[in-house]
């Protein structure tokens, strides 16, 4: 049916088939990657991607997906980020994987004939930056808008991976492009650490739900300064370094590159040579800690975006649930049993903390209270020291006082 919608819906300049690989297989499923080369201006793309047999599920980081029937999946730009418009030159690359047996697969590309300006960064990249407007002024001594114009700039400063070419920093560029797991599974973006170039998960989560705290209570105050769509470009940049890290439902990835090695090196991450090591936790090798923010920060994602982009929102969400399952089931320390080289960066202190702040996050996304009791009964009335990556008592309270 969605299919035929397009069909009807204007005067298609391009039907075109895509290229498409599989690159890995395992029991019950596999990944895959479709390339899009256009050959006119096209507006309004779509891939529709034909398996032959039914499948099962279908996830995708680049564009959002909606199924069409038992065996096709159509592909379109996700509202806000990928730009619709595609142009001869570039090339519209998408990785994805599937649940469900291998078989002949088709790609199409469709698309309306492209009017205007046809400049912007396509569709293969995870986050693209809104279109410039003028800047908005506060009213008064302070101009609060310039601080969070300068704010989220500095976010865009940390950004690891293959950048928009829109980017609003000249001087900086893509690096760490061969980040990976240790099945090669693509681990690029995500935020680098303070001064350094490691991707430490722990405060990175954190750092990304804090944000989008602020993002989901104030959401007006980054309207009236212009700076809405800039913040959810920010904050989305971490929590599709999330999706990627959680390749399965008990496999989570949460440090990129060695510690050590990384502060022995002073220059700009564009010059990096050095091995980028990455570390997982699994059941054998758990950690409840970081999972419990990585949880926190895409609960909070499935809040800020799921008026937005609803598909997106609800994958984060889905994650979200599946991740707080492992680290609530498989507990302890990442730098301990998970024996993730954290220690000397960011020793966590405990686990009940940032299980409980997953829960209560959990539970304001989905108002099932199984997640309020669960936050309720780790949480023990501690008053905390502090709030920060590594105590979350603080923030647990408050949230508790807002319920």
């Amino acid at each position: 049916m969605s299919l035929l919608w397009v069909l009807l819906a204007g005067v298609l300049t391009l039907n075109q088939a895509c290229d498409v690989i599989v690159d890995q297989e395992w029991t019950g499923g596999f990944r895959g990657k479709f390339t899009c080369k256009p050959t006119k201006p096209q507006d309004g793309w779509t891939v529709t991607l034909d398996f032959g047999t039914p499948i099962q599920k279908f996830e995708i980081w680049c564009a959002k997906a909606s199924p069409d029937s038992g065996s096709r999946i159509v592909v379109r730009p996700t509202n806000g980020f990928a730009n619709k418009v595609l142009t001869p030159g570039k090339t519209l690359e998408c990785v994805f994987v599937v649940r469900g047996s291998k078989s002949s697969i088709k790609a199409q590309l469709s698309g309306e004939k492209a009017g205007g300006n046809t400049g912007g960064t396509g569709g293969t990249g995870p986050v693209t930056n809104p279109p410039g407007r003028p800047d908005v002024k506060s009213k008064g001594k302070y101009d609060y808008c310039e601080l969070l114009k300068k704010s989220i700039l500095f976010y865009e400063a940390q950004r690891s991976g293959k950048l928009p070419s829109n980017k609003r920093l000249s001087w900086r560029g893509d690096s760490a492009m061969g980040d990976r797991g240790h099945n090669g599974e693509d681990l690029t973006g995500g935020w680098y650490d303070a001064g350094d170039h490691v991707k430490f998960g722990l405060p990175m989560a954190w750092s990304a739900t804090v944000l989008l705290w602020g993002l989901i209570d104030y959401k007006d105050a980054y309207t009236k300064c212009g700076q809405y769509e800039w913040m959810l470009a920010s904050v989305k940049w971490p929590l599709d370094w999330f999706i990627k890290a959680h390749p399965s439902a008990n496999e989570l990835y949460v440090q990129v590159g060695d510690g050590y090695a990384d502060h022995g090196f002073w220059g700009p991450p564009e010059k990096m040579n050095m091995a980028r090591p990455s570390f997982k936790i699994t059941p054998g090798n758990p950690g409840s800690d970081v999972a419990g923010e990585y949880a926190a920060a895409m609960a909070a994602g499935y809040i800020a975006f799921k008026d937005v982009d609803a598909g997106y929102a609800g994958n984060l969400l889905r994650h979200a649930k599946e991740i707080f399952n492992f680290a609530d089931k498989h507990r302890g320390k990442y730098q301990i049993e998970g024996r993730v080289p954290a220690k000397d960066f960011y020793n966590s202190q405990s686990i009940e903390d940032d299980l409980a702040w997953a829960a209560a996050w959990l539970y304001r996304a989905t108002n099932d209270k199984n997640y309020l009791n669960k936050a309720m009964s780790m949480a023990g009335g501690e008053a905390g020291w502090g709030f920060s990556w590594d105590e979350q008592w603080a923030g647990l309270n408050v949230c508790s006082g807002l319920f």
